[in-house]
């Protein structure tokens, strides 16, 4: 019997427990060293591998971080180069627009110029010859006054024969005046079109200088990316991480819009193909509103394809222009054709809940209330069925917007989970390392009368052994 077995002392369970543990004490005892070896191993290759995983992750979270690093910079440099593309092509549409016309700018200036300066030169007021008969009487104006009345009468004449030049000359000095003021005034519509001319020309050259430094501003962000510094790249991390919240508002707006949508149509597409139609688990009338609404977003993604807002599909966005033009063309009309009978489908919605308004009025046996304004809500519908898929049909901006910031974000994430994943194994090993030790101090502990006795019996051992003293007995 197994209690029989265990029994070593007949009759008596305490001291045949006593002898066991004896027995054990000194098996463990004996096996000791194996003991420690094993927990010291084992604690060693735990230790070891958990190292080894913590190399690997923490080599794949620098491998992740060096990619996460050139998706980024290919990210900003594709961007910026997108950014310098259509600041050159504005750049060549204020040259072409602006300095085209800069010759014929130039002509109206030289005329206007020419036209200024020959009323200038008419204008210019020239000095009057001085009579030549002045000298004459300067000489007789020298003869002093003696009294004579000849001289006298004389000198009156000369006096009168003055003052009449004198007036003459002014009168014809006033009336040249005359002449030049008119001549300047006449001036004033020229320089107030050259002035036009140049204040023309400063909005042309200063839209010009905008544009200028802004190129600039980009070539600068650009030459940055492309060495790849530390701080284009915090940069670029923090424009993702906007990006990526920013997108996501935006995709639950359009998620919104969506379930609006479905909600709209989803009545009036159960009365078109019966309410008991079914495909699979699923109600035909759900299914074919989900499609018209699928077909609306796919629609409206490769009309921002053909408008090159975006970029999920380039083959759409390469091709030549007259064709992409075609194309645009297509898809609006398209887009038109889907927004007329999500439209109808709204209106119809309308028709059909007043319907049932007024069966469950008449089953209730209760007097019709019709609605003051019974087109309201009609019109409501009526143009929220023609504005959603326009609307929808721009998902696909903060979509690409989304997906490119998302590799960015998840990247980091991943990044993060792997460097804390090696930090946990690097502690994991320590403490498992840890973990051994403990152990064998308390292989160590389990066992300590058995260690006592043989350190007694090792001194006792020793002490034999040692020589004794000059002079002492044995």
């Amino acid at each position: 019997m197994p209690t029989n077995f265990f029994m070593i002392i007949s009759g008596s369970v305490f001291w045949s427990g006593i002898l066991w543990v004896l027995l054990g004490l000194v098996v463990l005892f004996f096996a000791r060293s194996p003991a420690h070896q094993t927990i010291a191993s084992a604690g060693r290759l735990m230790a070891g591998v958990l190292r080894m995983a913590s190399r690997t992750a923490g080599r794949a979270a620098l491998q992740v971080a060096a990619r996460n690093r050139e998706i980024l910079l290919a990210a900003g440099i594709e961007a910026a180069e997108q950014q310098l593309e259509g600041d050159f092509h504005r750049l060549a549409n204020l040259v072409r627009r602006d300095l085209s016309g800069f010759p014929s700018l130039q002509q109206a200036l030289s005329a206007e110029l020419a036209r200024l300066d020959s009323s200038y030169r008419q204008s210019a007021e020239l000095a009057p010859p001085p009579p030549s008969w002045l000298e004459a009487v300067e000489a007789v104006a020298r003869i002093p006054a003696s009294g004579d009345m000849a001289t006298t009468r004389i000198l009156e004449v000369i006096h009168k024969t003055t003052i009449s030049q004198y007036q003459t000359a002014m009168a014809e000095h006033r009336k040249n005046m005359g002449i030049r003021h008119q001549l300047l005034k006449g001036m004033l519509p020229s320089w107030r079109k050259v002035s036009h001319v140049l204040e023309r020309l400063e909005g042309k050259i200063g839209r010009l200088q905008t544009q200028s430094d802004r190129v600039d501003q980009r070539m600068g962000e650009y030459a940055a990316l492309r060495s790849g510094t530390d701080g284009a790249v915090r940069t670029l991390a923090a424009s993702a991480f906007s990006r990526f919240v920013l997108s996501l508002l935006a995709l639950l707006v359009m998620a919104a819009g969506v379930m609006l949508n479905f909600n709209l149509i989803a009545l009036p597409m159960s009365e078109l193909v019966g309410a008991g139609s079914t495909i699979g688990r699923f109600q035909t009338a759900d299914v074919m509103a989900l499609v018209l609404i699928l077909l609306q977003l796919v629609v409206g993604g490769f009309l921002m394809e053909a408008l090159r807002l975006t970029h999920i599909f380039p083959t759409i966005g390469n091709l030549e222009d007259q064709t992409r033009t075609r194309v645009v063309w297509g898809l609006l009309v398209l887009l038109l054709l889907l927004a007329g009978v999500e439209a109808s489908l709204a209106f119809l919605r309308d028709r059909i809940a007043a319907d049932i308004a007024a069966l469950q009025q008449s089953l209730a046996d209760l007097a019709e209330i019709q609605p003051l304004e019974a087109w309201i809500p009609a019109a409501g519908y009526l143009v929220l069925g023609l504005i959603l898929p326009f609307f929808l049909a721009f998902s696909a901006v903060p979509l690409e917007a989304w997906v490119h910031a998302a590799r960015t974000i998840f990247g980091a994430l991943l990044q993060v989970a792997l460097a804390t994943i090696a930090s946990l194994l690097r502690l994991g090993a320590h403490v498992i390392g840890l973990a051994a030790d403990f152990l064998v101090r308390l292989y160590d502990l389990l066992i300590f009368p058995t260690l006592w006795l043989d350190a007694r019996v090792r001194a006792w051992r020793t002490a034999a052994e040692a020589p004794n003293p000059p002079g002492e007995m044995p």
